[in-house]
This record gives structure tokens, sequence and C-alpha cells, in this order.
């Protein structure tokens, strides 16, 4: 039986993009500590992002 890997969230509390959208505007930096969360997971070994 297959099991999806958990998505593991990381904080980045200094963050300063102005990006409403996955990948959207990431040379926006308009948005002084906006904050961001990354969303990793694992494959094997190995972390995906």
């Amino acid at each position: 039986m297959y099991t999806a890997p958990t998505p593991e969230p990381v904080m980045s509390c200094c963050e300063a993009s102005a990006a409403t959208q996955i990948d959207g505007a990431p040379w926006n930096d308009l948005a002084n500590d906006a904050g961001a969360v990354y969303v990793f997971s694992r494959q094997g070994q190995a972390w995906m992002a």
C-alpha cells in the first residue's frame, strides 16, 4: 500500500515578497516582513519542495 508523504511547512518570518499566489512574482519585494510558508515533503531520503 502506498502512503503519500506528509507535507512539512517551514515558516520564513522575514520574507518580503508581495506575491499573492503560488510561484507568483518572486522578484517583487515590496511587502517588508510579510512572511512566507514553504512546504516540503520527503521522497525516500530526499526532501522535495
